[in-house]
C-alpha cells in the first residue's frame, strides 16, 4: 500500500527547496542582477563619455588648420586622463580615443574589483572645399591727385621716399606721398593684408583648393584670362603666376619693389611683405630688381601668391564691372568641378565659395548699387551662376567681404545692399554681405565667419 504525503513531509520539502533557493540560487540571481546593473551604468558611462568626447573634438576642430591651437585647446578643456588619451591632430582633422575606468559597485560584493574601461572614439574632419578670394583693386581703392580725405595715411616712411626718387621709366613723376598710397593707404593696405592672410590660413587645409585673384584685370596682364578677372593661382596651380599692372604713373612692380625695400631695411615697416623670407628666395634672389623695379623673372619658381597680392597697385582706369568679376569667380569655381576631392552639402551638392575683399560695393564703371543698372546685372548674374550651378549639382557661395572706407560706402548702404543680395539668392547661388566699420573690426569678425565657412564634420564614433 502506498503511503500518501502527510502534512509534515509537504514542509519538510519546502524548507528543503527554501534552503537550496538562498544557498544556491539566490545568488546567482543577485549577481546576475549586478551585472545587468553594472552593464547599463556602464553604457551610460560610455555613452556620456562619448557625449563629451564629441563635442570636445568639435569645439578643438574650430582652431584648425593650426594644429597647435587646436591641440592645446582639446588638451586643456579635456576631463579625460592625459595616460588614456590617444590624440591625432592634422591641419584638416583632429582624431583622439579616450578610456574611463569606472570600478563595479555591486560587482565588488563578490570580490570583482577590476576596473572597468569605458572607450570613446570620434574623428572630425574639415571637408573638401574649392576657393577662390578675389581681390579689389580698382580706382577707387588708392586716392587719384590730393584729396584731403586720404590724409590720414600721408606720413612718409622710407617707402615714400625711395618711391618719390626720380626713375627713368618714362611715366609720370608724382609726388612721393601719392605713388606710395597708390600701393599703400587706409583702404587698400587691410584689403592685402586681410586676402593674404585668409589665403596662408586656408592654403594650409590638405583638403582645401584655393585660388587667388585680382580684379579688375588690365590689359598689360599678361595671364590675363578674360577682361575682368587676373587669375593669380588657379584651383589646380602648382605655382602662382606674376601679375603685372603698369600705368602711367603706378605698377605693381613699384609696390613689390616698395615692399621689398621695407623688408631689407625697415622690417617693423607695415609696408612690408607680411610673411617671415617674403621677397628673397633661399638663393638669393629678390622679387624685383630694385633698379630698374621690374620683375626678377628668376623669382618665379619661388613666387607665392600672397607675394603676388601684397604687391598690387590700385588702378587707374575707371572702366570697371565689379559685378562681371564676381561672376568670373563663380564660373571659374564651376569650371574645377571634377577635379580632385569635392565638398558635398546636407543637400549632396558640390560645396563653393568666392571670398570678394571688396573696396567698395558693387559698380558698373562710374554708376553704383543701388542705380537700377547694378541691379539688373546683379540678378542677372546670380540668374547665369544659377543656372549652370543647377546643371553642376553644386552650391556657389559668395561672401562679399567689405568695411566702411575712403570709397564712399556707409554701413547703412550696406545694409541695403545685404538685404538686396539676399532677396535675390537662390538655392544653388548664395550671396551675402560681410561688412564693418573699420578695417581692424573686419580682421576680428572674419576670423569667426572662416570658422563658420569650414563647418567640420563628425565621421566617425
Amino acid at each position: 500500500m502506498k503511503n500518501e504525503p502527510t502534512s509534515k513531509d509537504f514542509h519538510r520539502n519546502s524548507f528543503g527547496g527554501m534552503v537550496l533557493f538562498l544557498t544556491f540560487l539566490l545568488p546567482v540571481l543577485f549577481l546576475a542582477l549586478s551585472l545587468i546593473l553594472e552593464v547599463t551604468t556602464m553604457s551610460l558611462a560610455a555613452n556620456s563619455a562619448q557625449t563629451k568626447l564629441d563635442t570636445l573634438v568639435v569645439a578643438s576642430a574650430q582652431h584648425l588648420p593650426n594644429v597647435i591651437k587646436a591641440r592645446s585647446a582639446f588638451e586643456s578643456a579635456s576631463s579625460f586622463p592625459e595616460q588614456d588619451t590617444l590624440l591625432r591632430v592634422r591641419p584638416d582633422s583632429i582624431e583622439a580615443t579616450v578610456s574611463e575606468s569606472k570600478s563595479g559597485f555591486f560587482l565588488g560584493y563578490f570580490g570583482l574589483k577590476r576596473p572597468i574601461k569605458a572607450t570613446a572614439h570620434a574623428k572630425v574632419i574639415i571637408p573638401p572645399m574649392s576657393i577662390i578670394i578675389a581681390l579689389d583693386t580698382s580706382f577707387y581703392t588708392a586716392p587719384r591727385g590730393t584729396d584731403a580725405k586720404w590724409a590720414s595715411s600721408a606720413g612718409l616712411l622710407p617707402a615714400g621716399l625711395f618711391l618719390g626718387d626720380t626713375i627713368d621709366t618714362g611715366r609720370a613723376l608724382i609726388g612721393a606721398i601719392q605713388r606710395t598710397q597708390a600701393c599703400f593707404n587706409d583702404t587698400l593696405l587691410p584689403l592685402k593684408r586681410i586676402a593674404a592672410a585668409t589665403y596662408t590660413s586656408l592654403s594650409k587645409v590638405p583638403s582645401y583648393r584655393v585660388g587667388a585673384a585680382i580684379f579688375p584685370s588690365s590689359m598689360t596682364d599678361s595671364n590675363r584670362t578674360n577682361p575682368h578677372l587676373s587669375i593669380i593661382k588657379g584651383l589646380l596651380d602648382t605655382k602662382p603666376q606674376w601679375v603685372e599692372y603698369r600705368g602711367a604713373t603706378r605698377s605693381n612692380s613699384d609696390c613689390a619693389a616698395a615692399a621689398l625695400y621695407e623688408t631689407l631695411y625697415r622690417p617693423e615697416s607695415p609696408y612690408r611683405f607680411p610673411n617671415i623670407g617674403a621677397g628673397i628666395s633661399p638663393s638669393g634672389e629678390r622679387i624685383v630688381d630694385l633698379t630698374s623695379r621690374s620683375f626678377n623673372q628668376n623669382y618665379a619658381p619661388f613666387l607665392s601668391a600672397e607675394e603676388v597680392i601684397w604687391s598690387q597697385s590700385a588702378r587707374e582706369e575707371d572702366e570697371v564691372d565689379s559685378i562681371a568679376a564676381i561672376q568670373s569667380v563663380g564660373m571659374s569655381l564651376l569650371e574645377s568641378l571634377g577635379q580632385g576631392e569635392k565638398a558635398v552639402s546636407v543637400t549632396g551638392a558640390t560645396s563653393l565659395v568666392g571670398l570678394i575683399f571688396a573696396g567698395d560695393i558693387p559698380r558698373i564703371d562710374m554708376v553704383r548699387f543701388p542705380d537700377k543698372k547694378t541691379t539688373d546685372a546683379l540678378s542677372a548674374m546670380v540668374a547665369t551662376l544659377d543656372r549652370e550651378a543647377v546643371l553642376a549639382n553644386a552650391i556657389i557661395h559668395i561672401p562679399i567681404i567689405l568695411f566702411q572706407n575712403n570709397t564712399g560706402v556707409t554701413i547703412e548702404e550696406g545694409g541695403d545692399f545685404n538685404s538686396y543680395l539676399s532677396s535675390i539668392s537662390r538655392p544653388h547661388v548664395q550671396l551675402s554681405l560681410l561688412m564693418t566699420r573699420g578695417a581692424d573690426d573686419l580682421e576680428q569678425s572674419l576670423a569667426p565667419f572662416l570658422t563658420h565657412l569650414r563647418k567640420p564634420v563628425v565621421i566617425s564614433k
